[in-house]
């Protein structure tokens, strides 16, 4: 959706406390805090990392959310100057925030990298729209680059480097020699001396049996003429037609055998390393012809009625860039949305809720009447839906960005299933139901960025699910891991964790590939899984503890829950906290990761019996599963 230009006049860009601030965020696991996001690994790409804020100047409200475009500017001075390098992005807006890669487009002048800040000085200007914010902000150097500039100068001499110098002992070729005279006695004796060759030359000359015969003008062009397979005479003077190239064209067309290259092109290492061979090969992780084929129409095609035209489609469905525009830490921390602010209440639904999602306003309940039910956010308003034919016994339900998911038990014939639903119209044409015909009892759901996955507690089976192209594939677990209930992914793996071996997998989305790792002693039945952007966390059901594992070793670490929690099932965090549905106790327990403080909360009714939880940026949402509760609470 294009942004209206009335918006942009008057406009003011806010970036956390000053007018533009420019923020790199490099750090590591190892040893890292529980609540700090990891750091980058390996070669990381020549981007930064921008993010801001979009007010009215006259209210001081956010703007409106919606695709606004921003242009970026790098100049060599803070007014005038020269354009070094420049793009357009449309970022997204969400309460007035948004946030860009600098560099990701390059769709401007040049192209961000090392050689962008080789000036003296860098300021960068910010376009909204047509409006073009000023003053422009200095672009400066981070204290640890501002050390490596003085190490570099300091592996120069006088500003030069090394290779610009000579060895104490060296020697020079000849053609190195352009003045001075060379002493007789360091010339070797196999060069002749002038007076040996002038010497030659006379004695030569004054031979005429040593000469070749010699053509008249006239015997060259009968010579040539003679054999006119391979030449034509021509005069001294002569012309081309225009099969042939002028001076001036040649000049104009091609470059000179020695010339040099604009950072416009790329030189044979930058090209070395951006492009692939002409003959190279694709691991599995590519489509190969014959797969492309089958999977997707020609570039130019046509659809029939059954098919949404474009128009219908954006009326209908959100952008596909808002699935692309989430980060790897948004889709496993399940952050869609911007903060609701509203109070606490218990809310009715059909029946028994078992799994909880929120995205981005409403949070969406399933039931054991196999009903769907959505629930305004800001409001309590409910509107219930009867889940599509074919899906039976909802266990959990999660959100990609755009469609619902929700992991069915059974689909009517002894298989599980998983159901896709479109938000915009649960009840419409684009809802499906996928069988899931090797791998039954579908229990837990999670999100890669790609991909859906779904549990399987009685198979002892995890299953990845396509959502463009409703492939499913089926990967069994370790023989030691045994019942996998929750599933969460941290950016990288997704981590499953399994009921029945007090086990936790960690699967690798590229491949497929598992490796196990068994819970410390003391926690028993582990049930949800949770990432806080640096640790995964296990709610242990028979136990009354949660365990901290560490993504890279599997390392676990128990932390004992408040007096009179049990049968933890859900665990959620907030950004801030660990929250823990603790079954059988009927209440909640808060953590607070960073200092291990903690505390219960009760629930507003008895035998509430807590499962699921879902956060909508303000409120924590319960699924109350107890007989006959029939109810959320929105804590």
């Amino acid at each position: 959706m294009q942004p209206q230009r009335a918006m942009f006049v008057p406009l003011s860009l806010v970036i956390f406390g000053a007018m533009v601030l420019v923020t790199l965020i490099l750090s590591g696991r190892a040893g890292a805090e529980p609540w700090r996001v990891p750091g980058l690994q390996g070669g990381a790409p020549f981007l930064i990392s921008y993010q801001g804020k979009l007010t009215d100047p006259n209210t001081g409200q956010p703007k409106p959310d919606g695709d606004y475009s921003l242009g970026f500017k790098i100049y060599d001075a803070e007014a005038n100057g020269n354009l070094v390098w420049s793009e357009t992005q449309l970022a997204r807006l969400s309460g007035g925030y948004f946030t860009v890669y600098l560099g990701s487009q390059n769709n401007g002048t040049g192209t961000l990298g090392p050689a962008t800040f080789g000036g003296s000085g860098r300021w960068l200007e910010i376009q909204v729209g047509a409006e073009t914010l000023s003053p422009r902000q200095r672009i400066s150097a981070a204290p640890y680059a501002l050390q490596a500039h003085e190490s570099l100068n300091a592996a120069n001499l006088g500003g030069q480097p090394p290779s610009a110098f000579a060895t104490a002992s060296h020697t020079h070729d000849g053609s190195e020699i352009i003045t001075g005279t060379v002493a007789e006695a360091r010339i070797d004796s196999s060069i002749a001396r002038d007076s040996e060759i002038t010497s030659t030359i006379s004695v030569h000359a004054a031979d005429p049996s040593a000469h070749h015969p010699r053509y008249t003008d006239a015997e060259a062009r009968a010579t040539i003429n003679g054999d006119t397979a391979h030449y034509t005479a021509a005069s001294h003077a002569h012309t081309h037609d225009d099969r042939y190239y002028t001076k001036t064209e040649s000049t104009g067309l091609f470059a000179s055998v020695s010339h040099n290259h604009d950072a416009s092109y790329y030189t044979k290492t930058e090209s070395i390393a951006l492009f692939a061979p002409v003959s190279h090969n694709h691991d599995a992780s590519y489509y190969t012809k014959t797969e492309s084929i089958a999977l997707f129409a020609p570039a130019s095609h046509n659809h029939d009625a059954s098919y949404y035209t474009k128009a219908e489609s954006d009326a209908r469905y959100a952008s596909s860039s808002q699935r692309r525009a989430l980060n790897p830490k948004q889709v496993a921390l399940k952050r869609w949305y911007a903060a609701n602010q509203s109070g606490n209440n218990l809310i009715s639904i059909g029946g028994s809720p078992r799994g909880m999602a929120f995205d981005g306003a409403n949070i969406w309940v399933v039931d054991n009447n196999n009903d769907l039910s959505k629930i305004d956010s800001s409001t309590g308003l409910v509107s219930s839906y009867v889940l599509p034919a074919g899906a039976y016994d909802p266990k959990d339900i999660a959100y990609d960005g755009i469609y619902l998911w929700v992991a069915c038990y059974a689909c009517g014939d002894g298989n599980a299933s998983v159901a896709r639903i479109d938000p915009k119209n649960p009840a419409g044409p684009g809802n499906a139901v996928l069988p899931l015909s090797d791998a039954p009892s579908a229990w837990n759901l999670a999100y890669d960025g790609r991909d859906i996955w779904v549990t399987n507690i009685v198979q002892h089976k995890v299953t990845r699910v396509n959502p463009v192209t409703s492939q499913r594939t089926t990967y069994a677990l370790p023989l030691t891991d045994l019942t996998p209930r929750g599933i969460a992914h941290d950016g990288t793996f997704l981590w499953t964790a399994n009921y029945g071996s007090n086990t936790v997998t960690r699967v690798n989305p590229t491949d497929g590939s598992m490796v196990s790792f068994p819970l410390p002693s003391g926690a028993a039945n582990p049930y949800g899984v949770a990432f806080d952007g640096s640790y995964i966390w296990i709610a242990n059901g028979g136990s009354s503890n949660i365990t901290r594992i560490d993504p890279s070793s599997g390392a676990g670490t128990n932390f004992a829950l408040p007096s009179g929690s049990t049968g933890s099932q859900g665990i959620l965090f907030d950004g801030t906290y660990l929250w823990v549905a603790n079954l059988t106790s009927n209440n909640l327990s808060r953590i607070d990761p960073s200092t291990g403080t903690d505390s219960n909360f009760a629930l507003p009714a008895a035998d509430l019996r807590p499962l699921g939880l879902a956060y909508d940026g303000a409120n924590i949402w319960v699924a109350n599963t107890g007989a006959g509760a029939n109810s959320v609470t929105k804590f």
